[in-house]
């Protein structure tokens, strides 16, 4: 039997003094048996594993390594804003 099934995993992005977590859509396909974890954004695609959880597991760090690389190369764009930043009289 040959199928797919689709799935939301959530990834942690950890850079530039922030933590976010990122809903990815993954697929896992099932082929002659065997379990294979695939991804359009980051393009991922894992090797053939024995059960499920396996290609999950291994679907879901690729994953995370590919969008932590991602966050890695990015410059600081924003930085944290206290109320002390902000001049006075600025809200008039």
């Amino acid at each position: 039997m040959h199928f797919r099934l689709n799935a939301t995993i959530e990834v942690d992005q950890v850079g530039n003094g922030l933590a976010v977590q990122t809903p990815v859509p993954i697929q896992l396909a099932h082929r002659r048996g065997q379990w294979q974890g695939l991804c359009e954004a980051p393009p991922v695609t894992t090797p053939m594993f024995d059960n499920l959880e396996e290609a999950l597991i291994a679907c879901a760090e690729q994953v995370a390594a590919e969008l932590q690389g991602a966050v890695a190369e990015r410059p600081l764009i924003a930085g944290r804003i206290t109320p002390n930043d902000i001049p006075k009289n600025v809200f008039r």
